[in-house]
């Protein structure tokens, strides 16, 4: 057993005088082992809580039209019906929760509930920022690039919460 030096002059400085004291001090090495211990335990915690994730049945798309006005709305309308069909093919449940469609068609935001095998492990790669350029109807000699953003978030069947 290799015993790591203490500076033992700063803590008593700060009037760790006592034994029992000096073994709770974070720079005493037992004590740095407990701290390792949990750190430890708290590590496999995390990796369990990422299998989890991986196979979470239930997740949140969150659409969002960026720069290029209405055709940005479009982008974003064209976007949720391709996931759409997507999800349907792979017989998941698809239920739009809050859909702010536009007058000139499009959508400006929605957020839509996925539900389905490996939903989320399948889908979280398709969150950020998507661009697309395309010439309008109004005007074909001009290029317009629009943008849209996705946001993939797990949802959690049961949540358990240990503070210690």
């Amino acid at each position: 057993m290799t015993v790591l030096p203490v500076r033992v002059t700063p803590l008593l400085r700060h009037g760790l005088t006592s034994r029992a004291r000096l073994h709770t001090h974070p720079t005493h090495p037992l004590c740095a082992r407990k701290q390792l211990s949990k750190a430890a335990d708290v590590s496999r915690e995390l990796e369990f809580d990422a299998t989890r994730l991986e196979s979470a049945r239930k997740c949140l798309m969150e659409f969002n039209s960026g720069a290029g006005g209405v055709e940005a709305m479009h982008f974003t309308g064209d976007l949720m019906r391709l996931y759409e069909k997507y999800s349907h093919r792979r017989d998941w449940l698809w239920r739009p929760m809050e859909v702010d469609s536009q007058p000139k068609g499009g959508v400006r935001s929605a957020i839509i509930a996925v539900e389905g095998d490996q939903c989320y492990t399948t889908l979280r790669f398709e969150a950020g920022v998507h661009r697309v350029q395309r010439c309008p109807a109004t005007d074909p000699s001009r290029v317009h690039t629009s943008t849209a953003s996705i946001v993939v978030m797990p949802e959690m069947e049961d949540v358990s919460v240990v503070i210690r």
